[in-house]
């Protein structure tokens, strides 16, 4: 293939795949997918479950594109001498290979192996009332104490528990209040609120080593405290300690397990739907379908109100529009 022809065929490609914006840690992500691929594509590209099969045909086409656009620059230059235009030029062709040979888009999935699925719902399947409790009185480690506390209370997301939680309140106040700085609110992901503050009511939650008494001593010298635990190691910790407790259990208890029972108990308070949607840090109201049923409601939430720093998007059949005009209207019907 001629110089003329790789360079247009690369700029049709390019087009091909589409610009899309991608968060930082997804690109980290996909590189390091993309050198395992150049180094094994059949042994490594086609092994593994359909849903990692089609990440790692995401990675694949993305890194192909900005290494097209990468080398399209560079021959554009015009300080370009010879043997570096020799060099593209190979390196262009190399990729133009590669995306003909695994990646286009065919419609078709060469993997077949199903990934096995870590459903959070069916963890929750056959678990006590008071599972969360039994959880919260077991765990014996300082550094993961409040972090569970959160999770309990609020059904955090354990990357919003790594960006720190504040606490806020006193044992002579009525609410106990948290203000979560939301994920998914990147650019290719604005799917999650930036932030939300959810009150507490503290009555009859307040007795001898209860997650709201232990982060009252936590708040009790300045009013207010924030709460912080690496999201990897939080669901370690929170895996370890549900197979200590339960060893004979297939499905274990992660902190994600937390949010989909808060839903779960809201759903079971007849809790309005974008009310739920708010609480769990969604923009949406079609998210919460997918954390917990009312079947697993297992107890009250004590959630008084919630505060968002966005309206939430309704679907388009939905009577209100598209957006929610207003949303500090109270919790319960």
């Amino acid at each position: 293939m001629k110089l003329k022809e790789a360079v247009s065929y690369a700029k049709k490609i390019v087009r091909d795949i589409g610009i899309k914006d991608v968060e930082d840690k997804t690109k980290d992500e996909y590189m390091k997918i993309f050198k395992q691929i150049t180094k094994n594509k059949d042994g490594f590209l086609y092994k593994g479950s359909k849903s990692y099969y089609y990440k790692k045909k995401a990675a694949l086409r993305y890194c192909i594109q900005q290494y097209m656009m990468l080398y399209l620059r560079k021959m554009n230059s015009n300080s370009l001498d010879e043997s570096n235009l020799k060099k593209n030029k190979r390196m262009l062709l190399y990729l133009i290979k590669l995306y003909q040979e695994h990646g286009r888009n065919t419609g078709n999935c060469p993997v077949k192996t199903k990934s096995p699925g870590k459903s959070k719902r069916k963890a929750l399947r056959g678990m006590a009332t008071n599972w969360r409790e039994i959880m919260w009185d077991r765990c014996s480690n300082d550094d993961y104490k409040g972090a569970l506390a959160i999770l309990h209370l609020t059904g955090a997301r354990p990357s919003e528990i790594e960006r720190g939680v504040t606490v806020i309140g006193d044992e002579n106040s009525e609410f106990l209040e948290f203000v979560i700085r939301g994920s998914k609110v990147g650019k290719a992901k604005q799917n999650g609120q930036p932030e939300r503050k959810i009150f507490i009511n503290m009555r009859g939650l307040v007795y001898d080593g209860s997650p709201v008494d232990y982060l009252l001593s936590c708040v009790a010298d300045s009013g207010r405290v924030v709460i912080r635990a690496k999201a990897k190691r939080l669901n370690d910790y929170v895996r370890r300690l549900s197979q200590k407790i339960w060893p004979r259990r297939k499905n274990h208890i992660s902190p994600y397990c937390y949010r989909h029972q808060l839903s779960a108990d809201l759903k079971g308070e007849k809790c309005l739907p974008h009310k739920i949607s708010m609480i769990l840090g969604h923009r949406s109201t079609l998210s919460k379908k997918k954390y917990g049923t009312s079947g697993q409601a297992r107890g009250n939430t004590h959630i008084e109100d919630v505060q968002c720093s966005h309206a939430l998007r309704e679907p388009p059949s939905s009577p209100f529009g598209e957006e929610v005009a207003s949303y500090d209207i109270g919790l319960r019907p």
